[in-house]
């Protein structure tokens, strides 16, 4: 016979399990706006799970010295993908990140770097 906490908890279990979903990859996509100077613009809404908190806008500054962001996004996957694409775009690496505040769209990039 099966116990009752047993099945609660195989019950429960199931339940829980999230359904396989495909990980998240940010597609950066810079604007240009002047020589050197590109926006990549998040989108306009609340944070959600499916743009993947992507909301905010982020600067991308070829500079002599190198790469310069203002702000990163929010997460170490959106900040690794925007440090490729930036170097990419501008042939050099990041050597600065400026955050403008501290609200998680803007900042928790910042581990890529």
């Amino acid at each position: 016979m099966i116990d009752r906490r047993i099945a609660l908890a195989g019950l429960l279990g199931a339940i829980a399990l999230p359904a396989r979903a495909q990980p998240l990859a940010y597609r950066i996509i810079p604007e240009k706006v002047a020589d050197g100077l590109w926006v990549v613009r998040g989108v306009d809404a609340p944070i959600a799970m499916a743009n993947g908190g992507a909301i905010a806008n982020i600067t991308i500054l070829a500079t002599e010295g190198g790469t310069v962001l203002v702000d990163c996004g929010p997460s170490l996957r959106y900040g690794v993908a925007l440090k490729q694409a930036a170097q990419a775009l501008t042939g050099q690496p990041v050597v600065r990140v400026y955050l403008t505040h501290f609200h998680p769209d803007h900042i928790y990039g910042a581990a890529a770097f």
